[in-house]
């Protein structure tokens, strides 16, 4: 005779939140992710372009007018100059955040 196991509610509804908590999280990290390989392709762009290299190698004057006429900060283009310096290698930098993920 098999013995019926009794879930109560109240254990359904803390497996119902854990299980929306994650795909929750899920979803916030591939947007993240999402928006550091647009920043990654930004930063590239911008170093590869004949105008970067022609103001001094992307001097404040330059990424300040560049930022002006894209409506954005300058710490925000000079962040995506900075991450494309520092991982010229997309796959490194997905490594890495996502090993820094799986240590949560």
């Amino acid at each position: 005779m098999k013995k019926k196991i009794i879930i109560s509610d109240d254990e359904k509804l803390n497996y119902l939140a854990e299980e929306i908590k994650s795909i929750l999280s899920e979803a916030v990290f591939g947007a993240r992710m999402t928006l550091l390989e647009a920043k990654h392709l930004a930063g590239e762009t911008i170093i590869k372009n004949p105008l970067y290299k022609k103001s001094a190698k992307g001097s404040g004057e330059f990424i300040s007018d560049l930022s002006k006429r894209m409506g954005r900060s300058d710490r925000d283009i000079y962040f995506c100059v900075q991450l494309y310096q520092k991982f010229p290698k997309i796959e490194r930098l997905i490594q890495t955040l996502k090993g820094k993920k799986n240590m949560k």
